[in-house]
């Protein structure tokens, strides 16, 4: 009667599950990473910038002329 050697197979098979597992994490892990920092470039991106000095003391000049006005 030939000898079936199933725990071998078992024993591959426990072990690929465990390292596809651990690669699963690590892929997910630098996924979400990424997406924190492309999250932070958005945000940085998204925030308006100040106006400069001449174009707010423009409206100010304009703003003093209006009011001037009867």
């Amino acid at each position: 009667m030939p000898l079936l050697g199933y725990g071998a197979f078992v024993t591959q098979a426990v072990n690929f599950v465990i390292v596809a597992f651990i690669i699963f994490l690590l892929i997910r892990t630098v996924n979400r990473a990424t997406a924190i920092f492309e999250k932070d470039k958005t945000v940085a991106a998204a925030e308006p910038k100040a106006e400069p000095a001449d174009v707010a003391l423009l409206r100010e000049i304009r703003d003093e002329l209006r009011a001037r006005r009867p």
